[in-house]
């Protein structure tokens, strides 16, 4: 993906990663863009959707883990996000991938009841699965 518009990475990739009936990492997709179309649907209350779907007292020690989980333990997410420094993609633009996946995580904690751990997996699949 190369946000080469104005549309958001988290909004293109919708049309990018697995739909429900869809294989990722030799296991069935969860309807992982439905998922994130869903969630980026929910109203962004002060540039932080997560308060909006997982409410004030979730959010605090959750919202950074997640990203923090995404951008420093995930060696699948550094590789698509070095991937994207060599190509086209600016500085910016690494980090709203990030944003993406985790607002998809989000959405699966919300929508598909996963705990933490397993909504973060499966949003890091969804976003790296096919480059892998």
């Amino acid at each position: 993906m190369v946000n080469i518009g104005k549309l958001p990475f988290a909004y293109q990739a919708i049309g990018v990663i697995p739909n429900a009936g869809q294989m990722v990492g030799g296991m069935p997709a969860a309807g992982q863009a439905e998922t994130l179309a869903r969630a980026l649907g929910e109203p962004d209350t002060a540039g932080d959707r997560s308060k909006t779907l997982l409410g004030e007292t979730v959010t605090g020690q959750g919202s950074a883990s997640i990203w923090y989980d995404i951008k420093n333990n995930r060696p699948e997410v550094k590789n698509l996000l070095d991937s994207m420094a060599q190509g086209l993609a600016a500085k910016g633009d690494e980090a709203e991938m990030v944003h993406g996946i985790q607002t998809l995580a989000y959405g699966n904690m919300v929508y598909n009841h996963m705990d933490q751990k397993a909504a973060t997996d499966a949003a890091v699949a969804a976003f790296t699965g096919q480059y892998e």
